[in-house]
């Protein structure tokens, strides 16, 4: 179990792939399946980065996303880029953290043609990486 204010931003997230997004609203959890981003350059000991797994975001309330995510089919040929997905402290609500995140469309979805950008928020209890084989 890790809090979000404190080790969310010890995985390198940003040109991160997620696969798909499985909110499950009677369980409270959000489950992002992500490739994080390799790359070369300075970094701590604990922190994360070039890996394949999941995250997964227990307790989650308020989730929403600009545009709503209804209709879009998961598929080999949709994805996003994570542009960015971190702890924002203005949206916590007791012991709940905030997340806010931006996303790009790898391919455009022919229904949302006009749409580029995924923008995200919710407030989660804390957060689990389980790692799983590439």
């Amino acid at each position: 179990m890790m809090k979000i204010s404190k080790r969310l931003n010890k995985f390198h997230l940003y040109d991160s792939t997620v696969d798909a997004f499985y909110f499950v609203p009677s369980e409270k959890r959000l489950i992002l399946p992500i490739c994080l981003c390799d790359w070369d350059g300075d970094s701590e000991p604990d922190e994360i980065f070039g890996k394949t797994g999941l995250l997964i975001f227990q307790g989650v309330e308020n989730f929403k996303t600009e545009p709503e995510l209804t209709g879009l089919v998961w598929d080999q040929n949709f994805g996003l880029d994570v542009l960015d997905l971190d702890y924002q402290p203005e949206l916590d609500s007791g012991e709940e953290e905030g997340v806010w995140g931006l996303f790009e469309f790898q391919t455009i979805p022919e229904e949302k043609y006009q749409q580029h950008i995924l923008e995200i928020t919710f407030t989660a209890t804390h957060f689990e990486w389980l790692e799983t084989q590439q």
